[in-house]
């Protein structure tokens, strides 16, 4: 039986095809996936691992083994985020310049950097309202 509980001869067409797993997993691999199957039911394969992977580690997950590259980088470093009074400012000048990447001197990822635009966003259209409901009529400079 294989590593992800199948007989020998089924190995190679019921791999699943990406497995993601948490922070404290026993499993030799983080991430897990499949990139090709060619029609021998050979595979390209990619798999990040917290650790240094042996072939030993491998083996088991697979028939048979062509060749591994092994590629060993901070792949999952630990994020040390800056003390909040050291953040860049996201209002720029008072009013409605935003710099959204500012959110990110706190936490740098995509995600961070969608909020981040999704804030300026919402705080442009807050001022654009004040801006209206005070009678001023539209023009490039907005005062919040």
């Amino acid at each position: 039986e294989t590593y992800f509980g199948l007989k020998e001869e089924a190995k190679t067409k019921k791999v699943p095809g990406t497995i993601l797993t948490t922070e404290d997993s026993s499993s030799p691999f983080s991430s897990f996936g499949v990139h090709k199957v060619f029609p021998d039911g050979s595979m390209v394969v990619k798999l990040f691992s917290r650790r240094d992977l042996h072939d030993s580690d491998i083996q088991p997950l697979f028939p048979r083994v062509f060749a591994t590259f092994k590629y060993v980088w901070a792949a999952y470093p630990k994020l040390q985020p800056l003390a909040r009074e050291n953040w860049a400012s996201f209002r720029l000048d008072g009013h409605a310049l935003f710099y959204t990447s500012g959110l990110e001197t706190g936490a740098s990822a995509m995600e961070v950097a969608a909020i981040a635009g999704r804030n300026g966003a919402l705080l442009m259209r807050e001022a654009l309202q004040r801006q209206e409901q005070r009678g001023s009529p539209p023009s490039a400079s907005v005062s919040v």
